[in-house]
């Protein structure tokens, strides 16, 4: 479900952008990886749900290039250049920001 629901919202953002280019409306998509954020490491969050706390965060930066959870900082300054004038030529784009991760689609 998940999966299906990403690659609808990939779709629709580049849909929003094509659609609405015209009218100097601009829309991207930010696809962050794991983020220290309560959602991960708040009690019950996802690092515990999946089993010991510390293997489980160990193997989730393990599988990153980076070797990390990404910082809330770090998806916020993409968001803010997206939102910037630095971004004015941007849009209908989808910016990874997981590490360094690539998804394969096949």
């Amino acid at each position: 479900d998940y999966s299906v629901m990403k690659a609808a919202l990939l779709s629709f953002s580049r849909l929003v952008a094509d659609l609405y280019a015209k009218d100097g409306i601009r829309c991207n998509a930010v696809t962050p990886g794991p983020t220290a954020t309560q959602a991960w490491l708040g009690d019950g969050g996802l690092a515990d749900q999946q089993g010991a706390r510390d293997e489980v965060l160990a193997k989730v930066a393990a599988g990153r290039p980076l070797g990390r959870l990404a910082q809330p900082e770090e998806i916020a300054a993409v968001i803010a250049f997206l939102c910037s004038d630095l971004a004015s030529y941007v849009t209908g784009a989808e910016i990874n920001v997981s590490g360094g991760v690539e998804r394969c689609v096949f």
